[in-house]
């Protein structure tokens, strides 16, 4: 019996519309996946991978959790526990214990297992925050998500399910650092802030421009978040306390009434798709019903094995004297290369490294778009992130 062919012709949704079309997030996840797959060009010279993606492959990191992987295969039960069942859709409550108390422990967070949700992976437990604030309201007024500074992560751009944007963006004040060095902040004079703001959302550090909101600057705006009635939604995935890619002395920020959410993914364990949030207990009960809707459960194994780096204390020696000092010494090393190698009568100039693993360049007088810049560079075996992507919400 012949198969019948597919109707080309059904009709979308838009959510579909929305989350099945192509994206920047798209984009730079197949970037990754080709240059992984076919790491040589035709003739012979390797792709230069610098967009965005894994986590690079740090010895000490990979060292210890190809001993935590060695002891699970000693450990039966553990192994019966990880692949045959399914844990409760909060998350392992063994391991959201160990991040209530190692919170409690490094920054006096008054925290709970009721304030700590599991999710598979951080750009999932972003999904499920930023459909449960914004969008369709229940009173049928369509509420939004403020990001007080752009450009913001590219991934954020398309995870509202209608065919309407929910986010809504400031520009940043511009403010040369140097010569060759620049940085945003947030225009509070012109923040703005509506009734159909129903969250403010940040990534801290700031992909892509590694910007470290100050803390003053963060303080003032969980007071404005605060009077409006609304959360504060802070982005930790390349921050503190871990992977604690952080180079000056900012600190960490919660109160009760911000959500952050946290992730292994940049620890150095992506493709064990483990996110965390914290948050006020109603919206973990929340974010369980919608884990057990959508995918019943997460996975065991990343849970499993940052338990161990966590009760050991080996996560803190991974992150000072790993994973910190590794970054820092990459980001030295491409700022270097690029005063040494860009011709100095070329326009340019790069945002103040603060954190995180990114380089975000800025080229006032490029004569054709980022987009072609982009192209231009992926033709000759160089893969970056087109900037343009981040813009989203102007």
């Amino acid at each position: 019996m012949q198969p019948s062919p597919t109707n080309q012709n059904w009709p979308a949704t838009e959510f579909s519309q929305r989350l099945g079309g192509p994206s920047g997030i798209t984009e730079l996840m197949d970037d990754l996946a080709d240059a992984l797959q076919q790491p040589e060009r035709s003739n012979g010279e390797s792709v230069k991978l610098m967009g965005g993606g894994n986590p690079a492959r740090i010895p000490g990191v990979a060292s210890a959790l190809q001993r935590e992987l060695q002891e699970l295969g000693k450990d039966e039960e553990s192994v019966a526990f990880l692949f045959g069942q399914y844990d409760q859709p909060a998350g392992s409550l063994r391991f959201r214990q160990t991040i209530a108390q190692l919170l409690q422990e490094e920054y006096g967070w008054p925290l709970t297992p009721e304030n700590v949700a599991l999710t598979s992976g951080g750009q999932t437990a972003f999904f499920c925050l930023v459909n449960r604030f914004a969008g369709r309201m229940a009173d049928g007024s369509f509420g939004k998500v403020l990001l007080p500074l752009v450009p913001e992560y590219i991934g954020y751009q398309d995870q509202g399910v209608g065919q309407e944007s929910v986010f809504e963006a400031r520009r940043p004040l511009v403010e040369e650092t140097g010569d060759r060095s620049f940085r945003y902040r947030i225009d509070f004079d012109r923040l703005d802030l509506q009734p159909h703001h129903r969250a403010i959302i940040l990534s801290r550090p700031t992909n892509p421009s590694s910007n470290m909101v100050s803390d003053s600057d963060l303080a003032r705006l969980s007071d404005m978040a605060r009077a409006a009635g609304i959360p504060l939604i802070i982005d930790c995935a390349y921050g503190l306390p871990f992977p604690g890619v952080v180079f000056g002395d900012q600190e960490a920020f919660w109160n009760d009434e911000t959500i952050l959410t946290m992730s292994l993914s940049k620890l150095g364990i992506p493709g064990a798709r483990t996110g965390i949030v914290i948050a006020p207990p109603d919206i973990v009960r929340e974010l369980a019903s919608m884990t057990a809707n959508i995918g019943l459960a997460n996975g065991n194994l990343g849970p499993w094995v940052a338990q161990r780096l966590f009760e050991s204390g080996t996560w803190r020696s991974l992150v000072e004297n790993d994973i910190l000092p590794f970054y820092r010494r990459q980001r030295d090393f491409a700022l270097s290369c690029a005063h040494q190698f860009l011709p100095d009568d070329l326009d340019w100039c790069v945002h103040e490294s603060d954190g995180a693993f990114f380089l975000w360049f800025w080229f006032p007088e490029l004569p054709i778009s980022s987009r072609e810049l982009y192209q231009r560079l992926a033709a000759e075996g160089v893969i970056v992130v087109d900037g343009s992507y981040f813009f989203f919400g102007l």
